[in-house]
């Protein structure tokens, strides 16, 4: 049985039915760490944040409070990212939309330098490129289902999962920065038919691998 180890502030303890939800959501990784958040949950601000969230946190709660799932901060703002459990398994997040009120944004999320054996010495630790919009609701969910649940299966290694539509989703393997060529026509291969405004998505991600990996 989850036990509290605190309380949200005002209303959100009882909005909530998964503890496992409550306990993630005020982990102090999620506020004492962050550049765009300098104050406590419990202060206007972090109610206001909590606010902003609530349309990502109702998603977990009503899909997947009992199930395994992480966050982590979007460094760049004050959203949550919705991770899978498994530390190996990155490319996927999800977060709030910072377009459209009450929607969630599928985005590629991941390290890139945990993905190579070199060391990279430009560009961003973290990495975060929104893809596509999805309202919260079972679409969503079967989704998040295949990829965060059940998405280690036969792979063995670290990796990820990168999300170009729902149905879209191409995955690479172990140390792939490092196999530049091969990545590169996996992710053009599996994109061949997706129609330009994925293309376009995917000619970014092989053109940022690219350029950090000169």
């Amino acid at each position: 049985m989850d036990i509290r180890n605190g309380r949200l502030p005002g209303n959100f303890e009882n909005r909530y039915k998964s503890n496992n939800l409550k306990n993630q959501i005020e982990d102090i990784g999620m506020w004492g760490m962050i550049p765009a958040v300098n104050y406590p949950i419990d202060c206007p601000e972090g109610i206001k944040r909590l606010e902003k969230n609530q349309p990502l946190f109702a998603f977990i709660d009503e899909y997947f409070g009992e199930a395994p799932f992480a966050f982590e901060p979007n460094m760049r703002d004050d959203r949550y990212v919705f991770l899978p459990a498994e530390v190996d398994h990155q490319g996927i997040g999800i977060a709030v939309s910072s377009e459209i009120p009450g929607f969630l944004e599928i985005a590629h999320f991941w390290y890139p330098c945990e993905f190579t054996e070199k060391t990279i010495s430009i560009g961003p630790s973290q990495v975060y490129i929104p893809n596509f919009c999805m309202k919260p609701g079972p679409e969503l969910a079967q989704m998040v289902e295949k990829i965060y649940m059940n998405g280690s299966e036969n792979i063995g290694s670290h990796y990820c999962t990168f999300p170009f539509t729902p149905e879209l989703v191409v995955t690479l393997t172990g140390n792939f920065m490092d196999n530049t060529n091969q990545s590169i026509k996996t992710i053009r291969d599996s994109l061949k038919n997706a129609d330009p405004a994925t293309k376009r998505n995917g000619e970014g991600l092989v053109e940022f691998m690219q350029r950090m990996m000169k």
